[in-house]
């Protein structure tokens, strides 16, 4: 038993997700975004629901890139709390 709660835990810590937009599909981004948030989720992401206005988080500079990803904390924070809460980052670049 214990054997099949560490494999479903690496599992878990594998299976990490990013969805990325670009309007002008251009190759994607690796430099820090202009906006980053943690957004709260609940049982597995099944529970919630946000929207990023990017407007907002670029000003006056026009969005080239958004991202809606797990990262390393955000699946380490579903783990722990066993999918009850599972937030996902959201990401916003600018020119």
């Amino acid at each position: 038993m214990q054997k099949l709660f560490v494999a479903a835990l690496v599992l878990m810590m594998g299976a990490c997700s990013t969805v990325t937009i670009r309007p002008s599909g251009n190759t994607k981004l690796s430099s820090e975004p202009n906006f980053e948030n943690q957004y709260p989720f609940w049982l597995f992401g099944l529970v919630n629901d946000h929207t990023v206005d990017v407007q907002q988080a670029c000003g006056k500079k026009t969005p080239v890139q958004v991202q809606a990803t797990d990262t390393f904390v955000d699946g380490l924070v579903g783990i722990v709390t066993f999918g009850i809460y599972t937030p996902r980052t959201a990401k916003v670049w600018c020119e």
